[in-house]
């Protein structure tokens, strides 16, 4: 790429990449990112006009003037110069995939890092083809030692352009479960995708932090470095959630007390994963209890709201895996409350989509839980004569279900909220 050279000594000075001409453009590079319902060309003028330096295009005829450079494929463009700024660049990085707990994972490995080191970490969801690129030349700070790199995937290489991008020297996929199969066909096929970072990982003679009671992960893990959690030197003892997760912790035979802003036990292989990582980037296991007590999870990810009900508002995004995982979890959690279930469809399981609803029904259909709801066309359509249980209502959209929500009144209830981020659930909690 002839102007990969000039791109970048622009960057440089700049030190801001901007993909949106709605927002600031003012003295960065803006890269006309085309999708299948947009073309970034169109904006380039709009960028260009609200200050940016330099606008990258791939259809000559957006060309205004010399501010404007012409590539083969803007996107390809960014990820390129993203892997030339890695190249130059004195940071590492740990990249994290998995089916489920990737962001709660980087966020407490971060949340741990930066109390030693100085760290960045990938923002919201930016764990994509496009996003990734985008948090590698977020560092711009000579200062920085790691970067936090989420990684996410729905189909087969996505892993592996990842990893050639950015060049991880550590990673960690925290399971496979079943999510986007759409996208991936067949179970068998995440797990491939997935582990094209333990192959990429090992290709570059670098180490993953791995729990060595997954037997799944350890298989596939072969010859590579390996750092274990969930082992004789970093364990949980005991735990118990009420409804905050409490944990009785052994690091290097020593017990630490840890109490956590988290709900739901499904978090403590996260939190071991980030202690594996503070132990052997030297942070004292003190510290590393410190941050991981002080951190606070994201909005709609296990949330505690407290109204006329006690609710867990975990509507961020769903798949099967997750939501059998959050739906026991809750099942074992302490509380004086009755308890209901408001669920709502998981996307992008494709040909599996009934099938896999219909399995979380059967699963739920006979537990001890005072309301069964389930919101959504897809869970409305995967009703079955055999899955008959008067605790369970269906209701087809979020509307239906909020009319009923106003009319019942459920009070004094402990209620989790679990949903795919299609079905925005949290709007839900003003009628609770």
């Amino acid at each position: 790429m002839k102007h990969l050279e000039l791109i970048y000594k622009k960057f440089l000075e700049s030190k801001k990449i901007s993909i949106d001409s709605r927002k600031d453009c003012s003295n960065s590079i803006f890269f006309a990112i085309k999708g299948e319902n947009f073309n970034g060309n169109i904006y380039a003028e709009e960028a260009i006009q609200k200050g940016a330096l330099m606008a990258i295009v791939d259809d000559a005829k957006y060309k205004k003037n010399d501010k404007y450079i012409v590539v083969r494929n803007s996107l390809r463009t960014l990820q390129k110069i993203a892997e030339k700024h890695k190249n130059k660049s004195n940071f590492e990085i740990i990249a994290i995939t998995g089916t489920n707990g990737k962001t709660t994972t980087k966020e407490i490995i971060y949340n741990i890092l930066k109390s030693k080191f100085k760290t960045e970490y990938t923002k919201g969801n930016f764990n994509n083809h496009i996003g990734v690129p985008l948090t590698i030349l977020s560092c711009v700070d000579k200062n920085t030692r790691f970067l936090v790199l989420e990684m996410g995937a729905n189909k087969k290489n996505d892993i592996k352009k990842l990893c050639e991008i950015s060049k991880p020297k550590y990673g960690i996929i925290t399971n496979i479960g079943k999510a986007h199969l759409e996208g991936f066909k067949k179970e068998e096929n995440i797990l491939k995708t997935k582990t094209e970072l333990y192959d990429y990982i090992y290709s570059q003679n670098g180490s993953i932090f791995i729990n060595k009671d997954d037997v799944k992960l350890n298989k596939a893990a072969k010859k590579i470095n390996k750092i274990y959690y969930n082992d004789e030197i970093v364990n949980c003892e005991k735990h118990k959630s009420n409804p905050f997760l409490q944990m009785k912790i052994n690091i290097n035979g020593k017990s630490y007390k840890l109490k956590t802003n988290f709900i739901g036990d499904y978090n403590i292989n996260n939190i071991l994963a980030g202690i594996s990582v503070g132990l052997f980037l030297k942070i004292s296991a003190d510290d590393i209890i410190r941050s991981i007590e002080k951190y606070k999870p994201e909005i709609n990810r296990s949330q505690l709201i407290k109204k006329n009900n006690t609710i867990i508002l975990d509507a961020y995004n769903a798949n099967p895996t997750s939501m059998q995982k959050s739906i026991d979890s809750f099942s074992r959690m302490r509380t004086q409350n009755k308890k209901t279930i408001i669920i709502g469809d998981m996307m992008e399981l494709g040909m599996f989509a009934e099938k896999e609803h219909m399995e979380i029904v059967r699963k739920i259909k006979d537990s001890e839980f005072e309301n069964i709801i389930l919101c959504g066309y897809i869970f409305y359509n995967s009703k079955d004569d055999l899955l008959k249980n008067e605790k369970i209502k269906y209701f087809k959209n979020k509307k239906d279900l909020e009319i009923f929500l106003e009319k019942e009144k459920i009070k004094d209830n402990s209620v989790l909220i679990k949903g795919s981020r299609k079905m925005e659930l949290e709007t839900l909690t003003k009628f609770l």
